[in-house]
């Protein structure tokens, strides 16, 4: 896919400070951010407040739904509990601001196995419309080498004025967000690359055979968390993600 011409883009993630995987592009385009989770995650301080300001002092309008992000341990709670609730608001949220802001694409957290608020929020914004075009922002630049290229692919490649501002950007949150590079020359790499975005489109049309290649991170690191006596339960993809994908259908209306 190539962009030709100035979109209207619904971003939606499922932790404050994704938006870094896409700031080239929101230099573009029009964009609206949906923020599923306050970010809190082992630390228990929310980062929603901190990037939303940081999304403002960019000239973007911040997070749209900044008064009601969900803070991660509520949101742990609903997949370890099989808790609907917040994700068929989520879907219900998403599609009234595709009816009011009429993207034309849109853009959310990937399929990747790596936490499950990440894979459901990605389930609810893809089935959200799918009459949208839709790619994913990638979290790390490994799994834009591993993934499959696609004719709907998007790039967007970095000016110097561009690549500047995402530096400012990281750095504004450098020490809040482990994943972001700490010395200078992989900082200045992150901040110069191109932004690929892969093409996705949801596993609804065949749930039941969505399986990942390979164990999905959060359940090794459940085990392991359950091993030391820091967890009572890990979360697995069969066992919890994929009965609330199910629910999801269901309660929203989606065909399966």
């Amino acid at each position: 896919m190539e962009l030709i011409k100035p979109l209207r883009a619904l971003i939606v993630i499922g932790h404050p400070g994704h938006e870094l995987g896409c700031l080239h592009f929101a230099a573009l385009n029009s964009c609206r951010f949906y923020c599923v989770s306050d970010g809190a995650g082992a630390t228990g301080v929310s980062r929603h407040q901190l990037c939303h300001q940081a999304l403002v002092d960019e000239g973007h309008d911040g997070y749209v739904n900044l008064e009601s992000i969900i803070s991660e341990p509520t949101l742990f709670s609903s997949i370890l509990e099989s808790d609907d609730t917040p994700w068929i608001e989520l879907v219900s949220a998403l599609r009234r601001h595709i009816d009011e802001f009429q993207p034309d694409i849109l853009l959310c957290d990937g399929y990747e196995g790596y936490n499950p608020v990440h894979d459901l929020t990605a389930f609810c914004a893809l089935n959200s419309s799918r009459q949208l075009p839709s790619v994913t922002i990638p979290l790390t630049k490994e799994t834009v080498e591993q993934g499959k290229a696609h004719p709907d692919d998007l790039t967007v490649d970095a000016d110097s004025k561009m690549a500047a501002a995402k530096r400012a950007y990281a750095l504004k949150l450098q020490s809040r967000i482990p994943e972001i590079p700490q010395d200078d020359l992989s900082l200045t790499s992150y901040s110069t690359r191109s932004e690929t975005f892969r093409h996705q489109k949801s596993p609804t049309l065949d749930l039941e055979a969505f399986e990942f290649a390979q164990t999905p991170f959060y359940e090794k690191h459940g085990d392991r968390r359950v091993a030391e006596g820091k967890y009572t339960e890990r979360i697995g993809f069969r066992s919890h993600v994929k009965p609330l994908m199910r629910a999801i259908l269901k309660k929203t209306g989606i065909e399966a």
